[in-house]
Parts: C-alpha cells; structure tokens; sequence
C-alpha cells in the first residue's frame, strides 16, 4: 500500500473514508516490477495506491489458485480493512479479468475503472486465448516463456474459464478510461474499437478511449509518452469521480 498519508495516518489513513484509492491489478509476468514508472507517475498527486500481488500469474510457486470469488472477497476485505468504501480499478492485461470479476460481482466497490490492454473484451473471438495460450510458437521469447510457465500454464489451461471474465459494455456501469495497443497480439483492437464505439452510440454513453499507434500488447511500458497519457487518463478519473461525490 503506497501512500505517505496512510502510513502517517495508521492503518486506515486519515481521509480513508473520503478518499477514492487506485487499486492497481498487474497482467502475467513477474509481478508489479516492470509497473513501477507507471506508479511513479500517479504518485505525483499522492493518491492512496494498493498494489495487488497476484502470484498464481507472477511466476511464483502456488499451491493452489483463488477462484474468481475468492479473489473479489480478498479486495473487499483489503478496502474495508483500510475504511475504503470504493476504488478506482486499474487492470492492465489479465488484471482486467479481475477487474471484471469485481464489476461483475461487487459493482460497489468501483467507483472508476481503467482497463489496459483489456483481454476481456471480446473475449467470446479467438483471437486472445489462442494468440496467447495454444499458438505455437518459440519458447525463446518473453512471451514464450511467460506462456510455458508452469503456474502461470496450470492457471491458464485448468481454472480460467472466458465466459467468467469477458467484460461487456453494459457491465461498464462507472466512468471508465479504456487503452489499447494498435498492434496488440492478444486483443482484437478493431473489434473492440468497432463494439465500443457503436456501444456508445447507440447508448449515449461517454468512455474516455485512446489507441497507441504502433505498439504491441504492454508497449506502454517502455514508452515515457504513452505512460504519461495513461497516467493523466487515471488521475483524471479519479479526481473527477471523487469531485462528483462530494457534490
């Protein structure tokens, strides 16, 4: 948990009622490592931020893997333990699958949501689940080898099922901040672009959307202008939800 204020504060801060936490949901690969710019970057408002530690996709040896339930009852036991009513959720890859399960199961929880390189939508295509888990392909490569790993392969192949965690426009019910990667591997950019925009308007509904030209799945990363432009994206999402709620 990341916040001067909190540790000054105590266990639950000294604003924790009131204040809107980033809730920060990693993808596969090694844990919230390769994120710390993009923290760095949303510290610069000192917003309280609770980093989730998903191991079962962090390359560390599990003995078992939480269900989709477990996992929404383990959140909601971190922001009540710390007084937080609701967060702004940030996921990025399979974190939006836990965002998923967490809009989908405890919808007020979620104040905002930010969904990076969204896998779960249009989920219902192949494109992400074969692109990812059964094509063939060399073990030489980062992906490869995030692919082959044990844990990360048992919880792939044996407990996650994508009619659990596909996330439709409808579950979208909060102010949401959506990136994407033009040459993204696993998602079907176009589709999702194609579905949303036709989502909103047909529904009159606003989502704050943004295409990275010329990158792949996670290219934000290494990328200091598009980790601005996220940066700024959750920042603004969150200050604006907190605004609306002290009206």
């Amino acid at each position: 948990k990341l916040s001067r204020r909190a540790r000054r504060g105590g266990e639950g801060g000294e604003k924790s009622g009131e204040e809107t936490p980033i809730l920060f949901l990693h993808g596969i690969g090694i844990g919230v490592l390769p994120y710390i710019p993009l923290v760095d970057l949303l510290t610069k408002e000192d917003p309280t931020i609770i980093l989730a530690h998903l191991p079962f996709i962090s390359m560390r040896i599990c003995s078992s893997i939480p269900n989709p339930d477990e996992v929404v009852d383990s959140i909601q036991e971190v922001l009540h333990k710390f007084n937080y009513r609701k967060a702004c959720v940030v996921g990025h890859s399979f974190g939006t699958a836990v965002t998923s399960w967490v809009l989908r199961r405890a919808p007020e929880l979620v104040s905002c949501c930010a969904l990076l390189d969204p896998v779960v939508m249009m989920m219902n295509l192949k494109d992400c689940l074969f692109n990812f888990i059964y094509k063939k392909g060399t073990m030489m490569t980062i992906e490869g080898i995030l692919r082959n790993e044990l844990y990360i392969n048992f919880c792939l192949r044996r407990t996650f099922w994508w009619y659990k965690s596909i996330l439709w426009a409808e579950d979208i019910r909060t102010p949401a901040f959506i990136a994407l990667s033009e040459r993204d591997e696993c998602v079907p950019v176009p589709a999702v672009q194609q579905y949303l925009s036709r989502y909103c308007d047909e529904h009159h509904h606003e989502l704050d959307l943004v295409v990275f030209k010329k990158q792949g799945h996670g290219g934000f990363l290494s990328c200091t202008t598009s980790l601005s432009r996220i940066a700024t994206g959750i920042l603004k999402l969150r200050n604006d939800c907190e605004e609306s709620c002290r009206r």
